[in-house]
């Protein structure tokens, strides 16, 4: 799309919560094209989605890899079909990020971590910010830091988000 739209390489990568899945995967397969990765209160790389969230969708899962989307759409609301599409697309892009392995360490990985989540269940298992970690590579560059901040950094504190982005602007250009 990028190219479609002549907007030349190379870029600076933003991304949000498990939109970082589809960044990561975009970084991972041009590198060539990137110069930076900026990643927002990102979905860890290789997370796992709590036993209880699980429980709730299983079935719905399942026949959703069976059954045609009409069947779906027609025993779900809306809404929880939608989710059991995303969380079978997330679990085949996990598997994609792990084929294709770590991102380039000419890349700059900057994350911005939440200090509180909004959520009825959590989601994943695990402690957010440590697994958020596994997006980092060896790059000077590259770091993680936690704002005080729900999990819409961009909407709560876009000033952090914007000084990131000219941050990674400026260190990519003395390279």
């Amino acid at each position: 799309m990028l190219v479609k739209r002549h907007i030349p390489s190379p870029y600076i990568i933003v991304a949000h919560s498990y939109g970082a899945m589809y960044a990561g995967y975009f970084v991972l397969k041009n590198p060539k094209l990137v110069k930076a990765l900026l990643l927002v209160d990102p979905v860890p790389r290789n997370f796992e989605f709590s036993k209880k969230l699980m429980k709730r969708f299983n079935k719905g899962i399942t026949e959703a890899e069976k059954f045609p989307a009409t069947t779906i759409y027609q025993n779900y609301i809306g809404s929880d079909a939608e989710v059991l599409y995303q969380m079978i697309g997330f679990s085949k892009s996990k598997n994609e990020l792990k084929i294709l392995g770590e991102i380039n360490n000419t890349i700059p990985v900057v994350i911005i971590s939440s200090t509180k989540m909004e959520y009825k269940t959590k989601p994943i298992v695990g402690d957010w910010y440590n697994n958020q970690k596994q997006w980092l590579n060896k790059n000077p560059d590259s770091k993680i830091f936690q704002v005080k901040s729900g999990h819409f950094i961009q909407i709560d504190r876009p000033n952090i988000v914007c000084k990131q982005i000219k941050n990674l602007m400026l260190i990519s250009y003395r390279k």
